[in-house]
């Protein structure tokens, strides 16, 4: 609980102290005195973000201090220790907008503290009504009074529909890679088999274009060099210059003279033995592969050559390199788009696994929510009737949904039902003087362990008067034996019944809280009554609510 607060330069209040004593503390004053900073204050305290406007005018920076005392601390941030159960808090924020956090004296982030108290404080305003209409918050409510079975049921189904979602994502995600790389790799089979037939280097394109050079040049000597010795020899069917050179050479000795035949012939005879030396020198020196040879040669590495451009035409590769990397990425895809499809079955068998598991618990925890829900349908309308709610009664209506969620299959709404019928969500039939006797009933009902050390009340009796105001200010003495309660007030019926009373007062533009002592309480009580300290007649009626208070407490003691 709240031991000790410390207010520097918050709101209109420059500096001020609270120690609060009893369980019970009420918080009162004029309209625009300065009230809501306290509530500030403890907001900040709880770990609420922090504006620039909080700050004092004038001022550069404000403080708090406060000493909690708890017996068991169920969020401690590493490398805190409680001493003798207390803890100091301390936070500061700056006009520049920084803030500092402090948990026995050590620094620590906002995260830390707001999660450090949050079994620590809880604030509630005259708008925590607006609470129920959050069918989580209603949800939240009802698991709370389940125990610890209903408690182990919720988190088994959060659990197996967390299992059973990531394994459904996880699935989608395996979905989406086999849809993006069998686009991204769709001539990847084509392209490796090509690679793979045509024995690819890293040399192997240039190396081909230079065979392809080499091989059309020799084809065409080769074409050329045999038509000229065919042209020579000739075949079967057409005689070739050497048989003509045979034949008709003779002929020329006819036209020399006589003495000079026999040169002539000796010449002729000389001349057809050389072109025969010729021919075989020709011959033995040509090369001895075919031309068929050379053309299937240059078919071949031609053909490779073709298929290398139409692997990186499909593989969209300007170069051998980034053919290469395709390859070596393609080969990764394809076999695990393979692998994947025996992945795919098992997580989608996981999937279906944890959805029955989860399943199953969601009906468990129906069952459970019911009982829990009866159980807080009965402790609220019993709390109800004693804040004189006779004409209403409250209702927790289950849905079933039909579908699966993290949080079951089922929807909580509370709802209020008159005597004559009509029935509605609560905020629709109840007032807002209602609503609030209503919050009250339903914090009543909660089991011991769902209340923070203490509860902060922010005009949460507005709307309520005479016989209801005075109902719920016993209400709230009640909740005071379960946590400490501190309640801003305007109803003095309820500030009577506090066990400790400040009084907020503005002078000129600065905010002062005092601690009243009991004679103290007559006047303020008075002013609350009819707005003069000195009437008389507020001042007795005031003695008489503080009497009976006084009475009350020794009765119960």
């Amino acid at each position: 609980m709240l031991e000790e607060l410390f207010i520097n330069n918050i709101g209109g209040i420059f500096s001020s102290k609270i120690n609060p004593k009893g369980n019970f503390i009420v918080i009162t004053g004029e309209s625009g005195a300065g009230k809501s900073s306290i509530v500030r204050a403890i907001e900040l305290l709880a770990g609420k973000r922090a504006q620039t406007s909080f700050i004092r005018y004038g001022e550069e920076n404000a403080s708090l201090t406060a000493v909690i005392h708890s017996k068991s601390y169920c969020f401690i941030p590493d490398g805190v220790k409680p001493e003798n159960g207390q803890m100091i808090v301390n936070r500061e924020i700056f006009r520049n907008g920084r803030s500092k956090c402090y948990l026995q004296e050590k620094l620590f982030s906002l995260t830390s503290l707001s999660r450090f108290m949050s079994d620590q404080v809880h604030i509630q305003s005259q708008f925590a009504q607006l609470d129920l209409l959050d069918p989580s918050r209603q949800m939240n409510l009802v698991d709370s009074c389940g125990g610890e079975e209903l408690i182990r049921s919720v988190c088994n189904v959060k659990a197996f529909f967390r299992k059973a979602y990531d394994s459904e994502k996880e699935a989608r995600q395996i979905r989406i890679k086999q849809k993006d790389l069998s686009t991204r790799f769709q001539n990847a089979e084509t392209i490796i088999d090509i690679l793979k037939k045509i024995d690819l280097d890293k040399d192997s394109e240039i190396t081909w274009q230079k065979e392809i050079e080499e091989l059309q040049f020799k084809i065409k000597q080769k074409k050329k060099h045999t038509q000229a010795l065919l042209t020579f020899k000739g075949t079967e069917a057409q005689p070739g210059l050497v048989d003509q050179f045979e034949e008709y050479l003779p002929y020329l000795a006819e036209l020399v003279p006589e003495h000079q035949k026999k040169q002539t012939r000796d010449l002729i005879e000389l001349t057809i033995d050389k072109i025969f030396e010729l021919m075989k020198l020709v011959e033995s020196n040509m090369s001895p592969i075919s031309l068929k040879e050379m053309e299937d040669s240059l078919e071949i590495t031609e053909q490779k050559a073709g298929l290398l451009r139409k692997a990186k035409r499909l593989a969209n590769a300007q170069n051998q390199e980034e053919l290469f990397a395709y390859y070596k990425e393609a080969s990764s895809a394809l076999k695990w788009i393979t692998n994947s499809h025996d992945l795919l079955t098992r997580v989608e068998e996981k999937s279906r696994e944890y959805r029955r598991q989860a399943s199953e618990e969601a009906m468990k925890l129906r069952t459970l929510r019911k009982l829990a829900a009866a159980e807080l349908e009965t402790r609220v309308n019993w709390q109800m009737k004693d804040l004189a709610m006779l004409g209403m009664s409250f209702e927790i209506r289950m849905k079933e949904l039909g579908k699966l969620r993290e949080t079951g299959a089922d929807d909580i709404e509370f709802v209020l039902r008159t005597t004559d019928g009509f029935s509605g969500a609560v905020t629709k039939v109840a007032s807002g003087g209602e609503l609030s006797r209503l919050l009250l009933s339903i914090q009543l009902s909660l089991p011991e362990g769902q209340f923070p050390e203490t509860l902060v009340f922010d005009e949460v009796e507005a709307g309520l008067g005479g016989r209801a105001a005075i109902l719920a200010g016993q209400k709230l003495k009640e909740l005071s034996s379960k946590c400490q309660v501190i309640l801003i007030t305007h109803e003095a019926s309820i500030a009577a019944l506090a066990d400790q009373h400040y009084v907020v007062r503005r002078n000129i533009d600065k905010t002062d809280v005092f601690d009243l002592e009991p004679e103290e309480r007559v006047p303020e009580l008075a002013r609350m009554l009819s707005g003069d300290y000195s009437l008389e007649e507020a001042q007795q009626h005031a003695r008489r609510l503080l009497s009976v208070n006084s009475l009350s407490t020794a009765g119960k003691n």
